[in-house]
Order: structure tokens, then C-alpha cells, then sequence
């Protein structure tokens, strides 16, 4: 995605973005995903935003104590969008294609 795209998002979508890129691979803690942030889109969201956003993030673990936490992706975004493929979209293919066999042969 473009500067510009990005410019009109919300910090969700940063940190989404910075996981597909790889960004979390390595404990991160809330000061180096800010400066991240700004650093690559220039956006200047608070503390409170990016810690909400982190709440939301499904794709991050949390570790560490109240005032020092970390973040580390649980899964790599590459990884996720391979087990949606075979998790969900191979199997109901499949499912299309036996029901189709089964109409096609009368039953």
C-alpha cells in the first residue's frame, strides 16, 4: 500500500500492516511500535490508541507485566493466510464438488 493509502487508516490497520511485513517477529514493546508507526507512515497516534489497537490485535501476543509489556505475533501472516486456504476454502470446495457428483449421479 501506498503513504498515501495509509495515511487515511487507523492504528489497527498499522499494526496489522507491520505484522504482514514482519515487523513482529521479535518482542516489540508500545515505545518501538510508535516510533515504527511514525517512522514509516508519520502518524503520531497516542499511547492509549496503539494500546487499544493492541487489544483488538488477535494476531499478537501479549507478554510481560503491567507498564512493560511486549508484543510477538503468534503466528506469521504468511502462515495465516495458508491455514485460511486449506482450513476453510479447500474443504468447502470440496463439499460443492461432492454435493455437484451427487446430484450429477441421481442420489
Amino acid at each position: 500500500m501506498s503513504v498515501l493509502t495509509i495515511k487515511k487508516q487507523n492504528a489497527y490497520t498499522c499494526l496489522n500492516l507491520l505484522w504482514n511485513g514482519g515487523f513482529f517477529r521479535v518482542e516489540r514493546n508500545l515505545n518501538e511500535i510508535s516510533k515504527e508507526i511514525t517512522t514509516r507512515w508519520d502518524h503520531n497516534f497516542s499511547s492509549i490508541e496503539i494500546c487499544k489497537a493492541l487489544k483488538k490485535a488477535k494476531f499478537l501476543r501479549c507478554l510481560g507485566k503491567r507498564g512493560a509489556f511486549r508484543y510477538i505475533q503468534k503466528t506469521n501472516s504468511v502462515s495465516k493466510n495458508i491455514q485460511n486456504i486449506e482450513g476453510w476454502q479447500v474443504p468447502h470446495i470440496l463439499d460443492t464438488v461432492v454435493q455437484t457428483v451427487w446430484v450429477d449421479l441421481g442420489r
